[in-house]
């Protein structure tokens, strides 16, 4: 009797395949052959499939995988034991054990081996938007029409407004409409699966264009929604009309700051898919430009962060020429400002570096993210530190870092 929802099952026999008791593969490649495994039961007999993971008395934890066959005719279950870059492979079943059955399980097994690396191309759907910008800056950015390079569609979805809700310390919370344009961009990925490796490449793609076109626009953009494969784009956009986060904005007088797609992004993609630091300063700069408004010590930590990861792109850290030892983080976040920043556009950067370590190891905040809801006092007699770092320490650190990724991805 099969009692595999109680977990009772047990097997009468445990048997080896032949030729294929230990198949190696590499750990990232053993979702794709499970998935090409079962996806040709399905298609050559329409058997669908179920899974348990068991602790099995001498032999240890393994995966046990059952075919949904008609009743009567179930087949032996498959025992899969992961080990490092390999799959231990059984049989266990009731009843005399059948060649046949045997048969059945090693062709799909050798079908899904001679499947691995097949790829399909799936098209799929996704929305950047521009987060809530705050009280202090009231003009979103708008990309006109639509623009395609590479395998990427980008296009505007014209002008909504969501309302936003700021805590104002003597009015209580104040709401108002968020004016913006959001971006809908179509691309495609090759996958043996959307939902087991497509839709996570393509998550980590749009991370990269976010972060690039954030860069280059010199504001945040954020991955909205999706991605969702493409022909789930239009019922997507009917819910959103019903019931969606924003509405159609027709009677408000903003315009929008006027935006274009840089005709660098598609190699500037291929740049950073090769260069793991630069990546690394590209999406930790990305952060800095989304913390900026609202925590700007950690800010400051992504910024520096990216100086110096950037300035390490070309060569390895400077060594000193008397003792040879590593020249300090210090040393090359000033040298990496003063390449793309003037002296007196450096000039407040003198105590990042200090401000930012003391942020890491001491838990130390140094902007107005200290007072709860306000900029500050706005005094026209005292000078205002907490705002001078958000702003002035905070933007050059910005600007400093936003200029070498640009030199490095513009290959300049």
């Amino acid at each position: 009797m099969d009692d595999t929802s109680s977990g009772s099952w047990s097997p009468e026999w445990v048997g080896q395949i032949p030729d294929m008791t230990q198949i190696p593969m590499l750990d990232s490649k053993k979702d794709e052959f499970i998935h090409h495994l079962f996806e040709y039961f399905q298609s050559e007999y329409h058997y669908g499939y179920s899974a348990e993971t068991k602790n099995e008395p001498g032999v240890g934890v393994l995966n046990e995988w059952k075919l949904e066959t008609p009743a009567g005719s179930e087949l032996p279950r498959l025992w899969i034991i992961d080990r490092p870059d390999s799959l231990i492979l059984a049989l266990a079943g009731v009843g005399a054990a059948s060649e046949g059955d045997v048969d059945t399980w090693r062709r799909g097994l050798n079908i899904a081996s001679s499947r691995m690396g097949s790829r399909i191309d799936i098209s799929w759907v996704a929305i950047l938007a521009q987060p809530n910008p705050g009280q202090f800056d009231l003009q979103a950015q708008r990309l006109e029409g639509s623009e395609e390079m590479s395998d990427l569609n980008l296009r505007t979805l014209g002008c909504v407004a969501e309302d936003v809700y700021m805590p104002n310390p003597s009015m209580g919370v104040m709401a108002r409409p968020f004016v913006h344009w959001p971006i809908e961009v179509r691309g495609s990925t090759q996958c043996f699966k959307w939902d087991q490796e497509g839709e996570v490449d393509a998550l980590r793609r749009l991370r990269t264009i976010s972060a690039l076109l954030s860069l280059y626009w010199d504001k945040p953009w954020v991955l909205r929604e999706g991605p969702w494969e493409s022909y789930m784009a239009e019922a997507v956009e009917e819910a959103r009309a019903r019931s969606g986060p924003w509405r159609e904005a027709t009677d408000y007088p903003f315009q929008g700051i006027p935006i274009e797609v840089p005709s660098w992004l598609p190699e500037a993609e291929r740049i950073v898919s090769q260069k793991s630091r630069l990546a690394s300063a590209l999406l930790i700069h990305h952060e800095g430009l989304s913390l900026m408004r609202e925590h700007s010590s950690v800010a400051l930590v992504c910024f520096t962060s990216a100086i110096e990861a950037t300035a390490q792109v070309q060569k390895k850290p400077k060594r000193c020429q008397e003792c040879g030892s590593t020249l300090s983080s210090r040393r090359r976040f000033e040298e990496a400002v003063g390449t793309v920043l003037d002296e007196e556009q450096a000039e407040p950067l003198v105590s990042a570096y200090k401000e930012r370590s003391q942020t890491v190891h001491q838990g130390r905040l140094h902007g107005i993210e200290v007072q709860a809801n306000t900029i500050g006092r706005m005094s026209l007699f005292e000078n205002d530190d907490l705002l001078r770092f958000s702003l002035t320490t905070v933007g050059s650190a910005r600007k400093a870092s936003r200029e070498l990724l640009l030199a490095e991805l513009k290959g300049k």
